[in-house]
């Protein structure tokens, strides 16, 4: 019994070793803005923008991409962003600017994407893989 307890105990901190050493989280993207105004954005699986329920004004307001400034999207995974590349609807990272100051005088997304209020980019994985993961918006 003692044995089972000090087995038990053994296998029990090296997988807390194991968990605490492994990254869920794929932060590979880099996201530049190097336009002269500030931008929030939004990738979807589909080249067509949908608007739902799920495109919360607060939550973009907390993720401003200021002028000059860089940020890393995150997706779960440890190779998250070449898996949700692979299944999107056309294969391609779909990405959505918008001009926050465009957010801030219609107050939603969803308005923002209604009237083609917004720049598109669609990249290949091969593509995000030659810029290195990294996407400079002018």
């Amino acid at each position: 019994m003692y044995m089972n307890k000090k087995l038990l105990l053994y296998l029990l901190s090296l997988t807390g070793v194991f968990i605490s050493s492994c990254d869920y989280f794929d932060h590979r993207i880099e996201i530049i803005n190097l336009s002269n105004y500030n931008i929030v954005l939004e990738t979807y699986s589909d080249s067509v923008v949908d608007t739902n329920e799920n495109n919360l004004t607060e939550y973009y307001y907390a993720n401003i991409i200021e002028v000059g400034q860089k940020t890393n999207l995150t997706q779960s995974g440890t190779n998250g962003w070449p898996f949700y590349i692979r299944r999107s609807k056309n294969q391609m990272l779909n990405i959505c600017v918008f001009n926050f100051d465009s957010l801030k005088k219609y107050q939603t997304i969803n308005f923002l994407v209604k009237h083609k209020i917004y720049k598109q980019y669609s990249f290949s994985e091969r593509e995000m893989v030659k810029r290195n993961w990294v996407i400079e918006f002018h």
